[in-house]
């Protein structure tokens, strides 16, 4: 008997939809050299999900994470980040000196 493998393949599709999705939102962003205006009364949550590959290979997009947000707090009100899944990759302490360098560059300017 085969086993059907349409649950992994529609979750495979509806990733890299996103992705590509996400890949160019980012793509316009990146255009202008400011982040864009919010309307009035608005406050933002930034969410950090699965750092764990920026720790472990990438700790310098890690840190302009970081630095965004402090960069772009006062003009998207940012009020708070919330990291979920991941933060390192293998648990290791190479691994976590990157991560606390690039979280730590919000000490005292962001609670997280």
């Amino acid at each position: 008997m085969m086993k059907s493998n349409l649950p992994t393949t529609f979750r495979s599709i509806a990733f890299l939809s996103c992705l590509t999705f996400a890949a160019t939102c980012c793509a316009a962003n990146l255009a202008s050299a400011e982040a864009d205006a919010i309307e009035d009364g608005s406050w933002t949550l930034v969410v950090l999900p699965d750092t764990q590959v920026y720790a472990n290979k990438y700790p310098q997009h890690f840190d302009e994470q970081t630095k965004w947000i402090i960069e772009n707090a006062r003009s998207h009100n940012i009020k708070m980040v919330l990291h979920e899944g991941d933060i390192t990759d293998d648990n290791v302490v190479p691994q976590w000196d990157n991560a606390l360098h690039s979280m730590s560059m919000l000490d005292g300017l962001m609670p997280y």
